[in-house]
């Protein structure tokens, strides 16, 4: 009997065994339930940011000049608008001396020339020479204020200061009625 019951108590443990893995295999699972609600969705969100453009260009203009207009920084451009406009006067004041020297050697051509030789040559010569005068002279009064401020350097104030030397000596040439230095 020994024998039999030996091998009752192996058939026990062989099912106990099997039907633990049973239980196991067969274990119902937990899982977490949320209960579902109507709601309304977000269609559309704010968000701040700033735009960097991929191809940036920069302006600089081909003179120096006061900014007299510039667009504000993020307003919203469209192509052909104008985004900043500069002060022309100095181009200006520099186009009407220039003007004035080519007309003053053309009077100096023709004042060179003994049968033109003329006292209305000589006159159109001095007062163009007198304009050109005026002109360099109200430019080197605004020079010099510049470079005593420090907004120029030494180097850009004496060339206006040269110009209006030479403006004044072409002036005294031309009251004179010099032709040459």
């Amino acid at each position: 009997m020994k024998k039999n019951a030996k091998i009752i108590l192996w058939i026990i443990v062989i099912l106990l065994i099997a039907g633990i893995i049973f239980y196991k295999a067969n274990k119902p699972i937990e899982v977490a339930t949320v209960n579902i609600e109507q709601k309304d969705m977000i269609r559309s969100f704010k968000e701040t940011s700033t735009l960097v453009s991929q191809n940036e260009i920069s302006i600089t203009p081909a003179y120096n000049s006061e900014v007299l207009f510039i667009i504000q920084k993020g307003k919203e451009v469209n192509k052909g608008e104008l985004l900043l406009s500069l002060d022309t006067k100095q181009l200006e004041y520099t186009k009407q001396n220039l003007q004035a020297q080519i007309q003053a050697l053309y009077g100096q051509e023709n004042m060179n020339n003994p049968k033109s030789k003329s006292s209305d040559t000589m006159d159109l010569a001095t007062q163009m020479a007198k304009n050109s005068l005026d002109r360099a002279r109200e430019d080197e009064t605004k020079y010099r204020k510049l470079y005593e401020e420090g907004a120029i350097s030494k180097t850009e104030y004496d060339a206006f200061n040269r110009i209006y030397q030479d403006a004044q000596k072409m002036y005294d040439m031309k009251k004179t009625g010099q032709t040459e230095p």
